[in-house]
């Protein structure tokens, strides 16, 4: 059986493996079944199994290389792209400590481990970044509803306006959950401001109709609070 997975794997002529290095030891263990020395035989297809494997520091420079790239996505703010590749980073660390298993190596198992942190942070930051910069493109758009809602109630379409106003309430309220998720507090009070700003402006639209007003003291005030210039958490 372990002569076979042997076999198996030397004919997958792994990159970075030692395939003339398998085959020799293969050879040693066919002349200890010869002997009936099963012991032996088994443990040299099993060292053979190991060398038909890529190796640890081949598997190590892969994820290396995939990590800097990663690096370099992050820089350009293409964070998509840096997780995506963070994450095929990971996946030759797994293989590479699985192969290190193998090989009784400790030391370089434990460095895997203090890596992968740093990925997994790295990560994090990626899909912060994500959802920081979804969350100011929801407040600009609902900020420009809000706008357009401002000029409706001016021209004393109460009922355009209020619908407009429940839209960018909606928006915002999707742009709060962001910045709750991510543990931007600054934010979530800002944009909690807009919101209770934008409901005082649905209740105006409702009794401007409902009862008629004078336009003049009717007529909304249009100062929300612009979330767009708050200062950035990214």
């Amino acid at each position: 059986k372990e002569v076979s997975k042997t076999i198996s794997e030397i004919k997958k002529n792994n990159a970075g493996a030692d395939n003339q290095g398998a085959r020799k030891l293969l050879t040693q263990a066919s002349q200890a079944i010869g002997k009936d020395d099963f012991t032996k035989a088994i443990e040299l297809a099993r060292a053979a199994q190991i060398k038909a494997k890529p190796n640890t520091d081949y598997l190590l420079s892969r994820a290396r290389e995939a990590a800097e790239e990663a690096e370099k996505s992050f820089k350009t703010k293409n964070f998509k792209k840096s997780i995506e590749i963070w994450g095929k980073s990971l996946e030759e660390y797994k293989r590479a400590t699985a192969q290190a298993k193998e090989k009784g190596e400790e030391e370089v198992i434990r460095r895997i481990k203090d890596t992968q942190k740093i990925i997994d942070e790295n990560i994090l930051n990626a899909e912060t970044a994500i959802d920081n910069k979804r969350m100011h493109e929801l407040i600009t758009q609902a900020n420009k509803r809000v706008e357009e809602c401002n000029e409706f109630f001016s021209k004393n379409d109460f009922d355009t306006s209020k619908e407009g106003y429940l839209e960018a309430h909606s928006t915002f309220k999707t742009a709060v959950n962001l910045a709750k998720k991510r543990g931007l507090k600054e934010d979530v009070k800002k944009i909690k401001e807009a919101m209770d700003s934008i409901s005082e402006s649905v209740l105006s639209c409702e009794l401007a109709k409902g009862n008629q007003l004078d336009r003049k003291s009717t007529r909304l005030n249009s100062s929300h609070t612009d979330i767009s210039r708050m200062p950035s958490s990214a």
